[in-house]
């Protein structure tokens, strides 16, 4: 199956621990409507724009867990999944190290 975006992961590298980064996924310019985008967690906020076929995801990094604190980072994976008019799904992927 061909891909509806771009780039269907985003690895954002290190970024500090309490941020809010931006994520923008570019869909193609034959992508089909969308109809809905979740996100796997309440720390990623996604909102579609349709005429720009654009998906801008604020996520926002927390603190570093206590049983990680020893080691000073995390990494994060999360997941968006894309609802489509057509009954199909696609899931889009964000990946971090959160350090201090």
């Amino acid at each position: 199956m061909t891909s509806n975006w771009i780039e269907v992961t985003r690895d954002l590298g290190e970024v500090k621990k309490k941020s809010v980064i931006p994520v923008i996924f570019t869909g193609t310019e034959d992508m089909k409507k969308v109809i809905n985008v979740t996100a796997s967690c309440g720390c990623t906020t996604p909102i579609y724009d349709s005429e720009k076929k654009i998906l801008s995801v604020s996520f926002k990094t927390g603190a570093i867990p206590f049983h990680l604190r020893k080691q000073g980072f995390y990494l994060a994976n999360k997941k968006l999944t894309v609802n489509y008019e057509d009954g199909t799904l696609e899931e889009l992927f964000i990946k971090a190290k959160v350090v201090n």
